[in-house]
């Protein structure tokens, strides 16, 4: 009990650490999971130690048994709660949106994984033979963990969006563009600009950074539409900057710090699902920031983020197809000995 008092303790302090000196990556989202899962593990150990206590406890009882019934059924069916939550977000982005091709992204996630789910597990009973045993295995080793890092990622996102105040002394806040309906900014945009102007307003004598350049079908520069609306929403000219050159967000990012004085600790506003691809760029750029995530409609952010992953994956690519690769190594290695075995 000790013991794993202490393993929980621990694992708490870890995650804690993480979010003090660089919560920007994925250790976060990572360590936060170790820790819910020692936290948990550690509730149950303390339930069957005190069981017989709880037992006279009516309401206590039927809590905790409720609780474990749920995370059960959780478990057993997430999956399948995937595939429908990101196929009836599909149909609503295709209807909303059109059938452009990023908008088909959580469709295609959806089908993709109730294959993965139905169709993929009939292949063991099939006699493939070595090379076919190894492929198999090895596909089904990445599909997992490209999941459990879609987890990871979605996790240390939603750690790096929880802040307990809006005034942290940054000294400038980046607002990071999206694109303009003509030289207007679009809904989505001005969801970053408000959330830019909420965090600007909580600290005192900081800049707005409004950060975006000109789209082949855009009337002006993003930065420009941006800093009209902010302007006509009450906020001084002489506290808005523009920049007007970036294609992308790392541009957005770069382009941006320059215009700031050297060092200087500021926000990023942008969308929730965005909010940790930005916040990295800027780590690997050597900036000191936090990020500030908009609302936006859950239709729109699940497939907005399977967007946001797949660019990190690219972002990331050369770590990831090394980590595939060594995992086919292993898994290769492992079916090489066990034809050595059966000889």
């Amino acid at each position: 009990m000790e013991l794993y008092i202490g393993i929980t303790v621990i694992s708490i302090i870890v995650f804690a650490l993480i979010m003090k000196i660089e919560p920007r990556n994925l250790w976060s989202g990572f360590t936060f999971i170790i820790m819910l899962f020692n936290v948990g593990a550690l509730a149950m150990i303390y339930y069957f130690k005190y069981s017989e206590f709880l037992e006279r406890v009516i309401l206590i009882k039927y809590l905790i048994i409720l609780a474990m019934v749920s995370a059960a059924v959780l478990i057993l069916f997430f999956p399948f709660i995937l595939v429908v939550t990101f196929f009836i977000n599909g149909v609503k982005v295709i209807k909303k949106e059109g059938r452009h091709l990023s908008n088909v992204l959580s469709l295609v996630f959806s089908v993709g994984l109730l294959a993965y789910i139905t169709i993929w597990p009939r292949l063991v009973g099939l006699k493939l033979g070595d090379f076919g045993s190894w492929l198999y295995e090895w596909v089904n080793t990445s599909v997992l963990y490209l999941l459990l890092l879609m987890s990871i990622y979605s996790i240390s996102n939603v750690v790096n969006l929880i802040h307990f105040k809006k005034d942290q002394g940054f000294k400038y806040v980046i607002v990071l563009g999206s694109g303009l309906n003509g030289d207007k900014v679009t809904p989505l945009l001005k969801g970053r600009i408000n959330k830019g102007i909420s965090v600007f307003k909580a600290n005192k004598g900081s800049k707005l950074i409004l950060s975006g350049g000109q789209g082949p079908d855009e009337l002006i520069p993003e930065g420009e539409a941006m800093a009209n609306y902010a302007i006509d929403t009450g906020i001084n000219k002489e506290d808005v900057i523009i920049e007007n050159k970036s294609k992308n967000t790392e541009e957005n990012i770069e382009f941006s710090s320059k215009l700031m004085e050297k060092g200087a600790y500021f926000a990023v506003a942008t969308n929730s699902y965005h909010t940790l691809r930005a916040l990295i760029f800027a780590k690997r750029l050597g900036l000191k920031c936090k990020g500030f995530g908009s609302h936006t409609k859950l239709y729109f952010t699940l497939n907005a983020f399977i967007r946001e992953f797949i660019g990190f994956i690219y972002y990331t690519k050369k770590t990831q197809i090394c980590i595939i690769i060594v995992v086919g190594a292993v898994l290769g290695l492992l079916n090489i000995v066990n034809v050595f075995v059966r000889m």
